[in-house]
């Protein structure tokens, strides 16, 4: 995560804090915020230098670092590597099986079914 997606969540979950009563969702969304901030912040990958007068240029993190130039420098765009992308996880034919015949004996219609295989994935792949 970046420091301007930190900073976003936040004053999201600031914001979250102040709103009075009940509403729905407040209380997933404050925990996912929380969960979310509760991570490490990511380090930059490397940083464009926006000093030539030609085109900008690629620095990685480590030759900046011995530099001893400060993060903060405005000459200088933080770039982040991509968080690693999780493996979908599907439906195994038994899991499909089941699905179907619940819907088959409870007389489900679409939304039903796709709410099911929904509900399933979602299970299976930890969102």
């Amino acid at each position: 995560m970046t420091p301007k997606e930190r900073e976003t969540m936040q004053m999201a979950l600031d914001a979250l804090e102040l709103v009075d009563g009940y509403v729905m969702g407040k209380h997933e969304a404050k925990e996912a915020l929380y969960e979310a901030l509760a991570q490490p912040e990511q380090e930059p990958w490397g940083y464009i230098s926006h000093r030539s007068w030609k085109m900008p240029v690629f620095v990685e993190a480590d030759d900046l670092e011995v530099s001893g130039l400060p993060f903060n420098n405005p000459d200088y765009t933080p770039v982040y590597k991509a968080p690693p992308q999780r493996e979908f996880i599907g439906l195994t034919d038994e899991e499909k099986e089941t699905i179907y015949q619940q819907a088959d004996e409870e007389n489900w219609h679409d939304q039903p079914l796709l709410e099911a295989v929904e509900a399933k994935l979602r299970e299976k792949n930890h969102e």
